[in-house]
């Protein structure tokens, strides 16, 4: 979850195309206002993965979500 504030960039984006992800999205672009996250509405995007294992699904989500960085000020 970005900060709230004004999104100015997103990083490695591109991860998101790694073999394990079913499905991902981000709602927001630069110049949108990011608002504290107070139901899953408010949510800035989804992945979806896939894996052998739960184990290893919730690691590669978890990996995935933290090399892509939504930056706001």
């Amino acid at each position: 979850t970005p900060k709230p504030g004004k999104l100015v960039a997103i990083e490695n984006e591109k991860a998101l195309k790694d073999v394990h992800v079913y499905d991902a999205e981000i709602y927001v672009k630069p110049g949108d206002e990011i608002k504290e996250v107070k139901s899953s509405l408010d949510r800035s995007g989804h992945v979806i993965v896939t894996a052998d294992t739960v184990k290893e699904a919730i690691r590669k989500a978890e990996e995935l979500v933290s090399f892509v960085k939504i930056i706001t000020e």
